[in-house]
């Protein structure tokens, strides 16, 4: 990275912001990102300046996210980040009957009796 400025950090938030919008495993990226820049800036830059690129990613990928965790809650009344599927899509992929195929569970966790 050349020249690490606010408003490149900015749109590196906004693509891994609409990355999780489409896939929300996508948010698992951000954290760790954020503390590899911070780390390996460490001998360009002071730990303050290091410290606001890497909140202005959070922020921004943050910002990505809100209208979808809004609608959530008004919708549903609970708070949903950008969807609630990924336990259940984690359950049929690790399931006890699961064997590499897409296909639905025998036995469905979310529902009593399942």
């Amino acid at each position: 990275m050349d020249s690490p400025t606010r408003a490149r950090f900015a749109w590196l938030g906004l693509l891994v912001g609409l990355s999780v919008l489409g896939r929300q495993n996508a948010l698992l990226f951000a954290v760790p990102f954020g503390v590899a820049v911070y780390f390996a800036l460490a001998g360009r830059l002071r730990a303050r300046e290091r410290a606001e690129l890497c909140a202005t990613f959070g922020a921004v990928v943050a910002l990505c996210i809100l209208p979808a965790t809004l609608r959530n809650w008004v919708v549903s009344h609970d708070f949903v980040m950008v969807n609630s599927t990924g336990g259940i899509v984690l359950y049929t992929g690790w399931n006890p009957e699961a064997n590499g195929v897409y296909g639905r569970a025998e036995r469905d966790p979310a529902r009593p009796g399942g």
